[in-house]
């Protein structure tokens, strides 16, 4: 089970990919594609990491450690993962931006 996006800031917790206005920076061995997004109303920049569902599925237990850990860990090496919602067929995990 995925958990609920978290608040992030002053952002509503229940966004969409329209919220955000993306560039695709790296597609990664998974398949996985990192955006750097920044969202409309704030400026914030954020990467943005787009994960089809059908991927998750095979890969649960990696993904649910990636999302543990950005959620929960506070060090300098792990990146923080603030919130993450579902469009279409894919899920989006917001990040920070390095």
């Amino acid at each position: 089970m995925i958990p609920k996006p978290k608040k992030i800031g002053n952002l509503q917790s229940k966004l969409s990919l329209s919220d955000f206005s993306l560039k695709a920076i790296k597609i990664t061995r998974s398949g996985a594609i990192i955006y750097m997004a920044i969202h409309s109303k704030t400026g914030t920049i954020y990467a943005l990491k787009s994960i089809r569902k059908s991927k998750t599925k095979s890969r649960l237990n990696e993904f649910m450690l990636e999302l543990k850990l950005g959620l929960y860990a506070n060090h300098p090496n792990i990146t923080k993962i603030y919130g993450l919602f579902e469009e279409g067929d894919y899920i989006y995990l917001i990040k920070e931006y390095l």
